[in-house]
């Protein structure tokens, strides 16, 4: 009888460890990465592996923008591979493939949110309906990659400064190496007022005025009266009337 019980046991115990065995097998089958597979990432469209040397070593390929990598394949299982060429900042500005980091122990980098600003002032519908000077406004095409933009950062940067895309060249529309520098915050707000202002003239042009003191002078209007139009306290001065962006436009429709 004993041995009987003992055959019993034995029997139970072997076909639980073979349950087992399947049920590891299954789950390692589940978490291989397989070449030619293509596997959905959280933030950044799809991704096909594409060669397989070890768990740390996966060589991967994203479907959108071409852009290879080598990863770990548990970065690959959890959706965290990033695509560096993809726009990521208001549709232009991407992370790019190099050495700068965007954050640092969980905080943006000084770099990241000067370049980061930078796009948004230029291509954020919502930045221009606060700041519509900046509709016209645009970043050379090198500067959408963070990489590059950090690396002039680093070379010029100074330390409480602000950057400035008009000071070296008046009335310059685009951020770029060769029209930016760094200067004080009183200095660069000294700078935008006088340059915040946008009309439309008795013939229907748009016109920008860089310093609303001197161009009254220039064209015999009145400063008082042309302020006013600016704030909206009085609709036009001497045919002059305030320029409205679409988004500004669009803002005041939707008051009515």
């Amino acid at each position: 009888m004993l041995a009987a019980r003992e055959c019993n046991l034995k029997a139970i115990l072997s076909i639980v460890a073979a349950s087992n065995s399947d049920s590891n097998l299954n789950d390692k089958e589940a978490h291989m990465i397989q070449i030619g597979k293509t596997y959905q990432t959280k933030y950044n469209g799809d991704l096909t592996v594409v060669g397989y040397i070890d768990a740390m070593h996966v060589d991967i390929e994203f479907n959108d923008t071409g852009y290879r990598n080598t990863v770990q394949a548990s970065k690959i299982r959890n959706g965290d591979v990033r695509d560096k060429p993809k726009p990521r900042s208001h549709g232009v500005g991407y992370i790019g493939d190099g050495a700068h980091q965007a954050k640092v122990r969980g905080k943006n980098t000084k770099a990241y949110d000067t370049w980061n600003n930078m796009i948004e002032r230029c291509y954020s519908f919502k930045s221009h309906a606060k700041r519509p000077t900046y509709e016209d406004c645009s970043v050379v095409d090198e500067w959408h990659n963070f990489q590059v933009f950090a690396d002039w950062f680093e070379l010029n940067y100074i330390e409480g400064m602000q950057i400035d895309k008009d000071i070296r060249v008046k009335g310059n529309k685009v951020y770029s190496p060769e029209t930016c520098k760094f200067v004080s915050a009183k200095e660069n707000s000294i700078e935008a007022s006088a340059k915040h202002y946008s009309f439309v003239s008795p013939e229907g042009n748009r016109v920008q005025v860089y310093n609303l003191n001197q161009f009254c002078r220039d064209n015999n209007l009145c400063r008082t009266g042309m302020g006013r139009v600016y704030k909206d306290r009085q609709p036009r001065h001497k045919g002059w009337t305030k320029y409205q962006s679409s988004n500004e436009y669009s803002a005041q429709l939707r008051l009515f």
